[in-house]
């Protein structure tokens, strides 16, 4: 629960007030067409894609616990797609959790930039619109290592339902993220 949220609706539209742009937005991550038509009368379209998670307490969309997957939520690739297919100069900006698989579009030639922001919380709008008006640049580093399939991460989603908590081995020791990557000659999509 947040004392106030800033959407990033909100903040890129009080930007574009004050630049004299305008913006035109659909709220629907399921629409891919009107997306796509709305795209393609942009002279930039930036497209917010998620991922969350609850925490074995919290369901979040009907995922209690951890993901079940790494890809973005409610079939975010098929919209990043569409907007990019209609728009050569699409900005991606990832809201999640952790790491998601992006190769079904990161290749896209009208990608022109992908702002991941994790969970930014109640200034997420100012945050982003900050980075995309060129305010701020963001010199971080992700926090985890990008692979370009799950296959490349050493642990994989226990898709078996039980209430009972699985046994995990931790038997890699110190090769746990960028370590494995390194150690096995994967290549990532975004490096640690």
């Amino acid at each position: 629960e947040f004392p106030y949220l800033i959407t990033p609706l909100d903040a890129i539209t009080a930007r574009a007030q004050e630049d004299g742009t305008t913006v035109t937005s659909s709220l629907s991550d399921s629409d891919t067409a009107r997306a796509a038509q709305i795209a393609a009368a942009a002279d930039v379209a930036i497209v917010f894609i998620s991922s969350d998670s609850g925490e074995g307490y919290l369901t979040v969309e009907g995922n209690a616990g951890d993901r079940n997957d790494l890809l973005a939520w409610h079939d975010g690739d098929a919209l990043v797609q569409a907007v990019a297919d209609a728009n050569e100069n699409t900005i991606v900006a990832v809201n999640t959790v952790g790491a998601i698989i992006t190769e079904a579009w990161i290749e896209h030639p009208n990608v022109k930039a992908v702002v991941w922001s994790g969970l930014p919380g109640q200034e997420a709008g100012n945050s982003v619109a900050d980075i995309l008006y060129g305010a701020y640049n963001p010199s971080g580093r992700l926090p985890y290592t990008i692979a370009k399939s799950a296959d490349d991460y050493p642990a994989q989603v226990l898709y078996e339902s039980s209430a009972q908590v699985p046994d995990i081995d931790y038997s890699e020791g110190l090769l746990v993220d960028y370590r494995h990557f390194d150690a096995n000659g994967i290549e990532p999509r975004f490096e640690f």
